[in-house]
């Protein structure tokens, strides 16, 4: 078998994939919950995280919302607010948390994939917050676990969707200060 210039471009290609994702696997460990927490504001918006993760953007619209702020909690997670805002109460009441899961989890192509084993989809409430944790192993290079929390409130006729998507080494910690985070978070649209 000869290789071809198109079979290693190809390879090229895989082979730098593979580096990129078995790089981001290997997070470093991340300080406690007790670290200091810093706090964004902005248009009748404030939430507080833990300093060490990366604010990113606040944006109107936003890709899946009327207001979508972003906040990196390391490589491969992140932590989401999406605010939609209505003046329809039809369109409010459509926006429920069992579609808003599903769509999620769509999304990231966790069905039918061979990839994913032990895909759970489990009711929480956190903070008198409804919502929903789904959990599943990608064993596209070994056997990856990822946790996705989605928290559904209304806050001045408006719904919010505050999303918590975190990997193997950092589920630990959003588990640990999801409650301060939401607890803390203030909505006045």
């Amino acid at each position: 078998m000869s290789l071809t210039p198109k079979s290693v471009s190809t390879f090229s290609v895989i082979f730098l994939f593979y580096l990129l994702v078995s790089s981001c696997a290997k997070e470093s460990s991340q300080p406690s919950p007790s670290s200091p927490y810093t706090q964004y504001t902005n248009k009748d918006i404030s939430v507080s995280y833990p300093a060490h993760w990366v604010f990113r953007y606040d944006k109107t619209p936003g890709l899946y919302s009327n207001r979508e702020i972003l906040v990196n909690i390391s490589e491969l997670g992140t932590f989401t607010i999406h605010l939609h805002l209505t003046d329809n109460p039809h369109l409010l009441d459509a926006l429920n948390l069992h579609d808003y899961t599903e769509r999620a989890i769509h999304g990231l192509g966790l069905i039918d994939s061979p990839l994913i084993i032990k895909l759970e989809q489990k009711p929480i409430k956190i903070h008198n917050y409804k919502g929903y944790r789904v959990s599943w192993t990608d064993t596209f290079m070994g056997e990856d676990n990822y946790e996705l929390t989605i928290l559904e409130y209304t806050a001045n006729k408006n719904k919010v969707f505050v999303v918590f998507n975190a990997g193997n080494s950092t589920i630990a910690e959003v588990n640990e200060n999801i409650e301060n985070i939401v607890s803390r978070l203030s909505i006045n649209s």
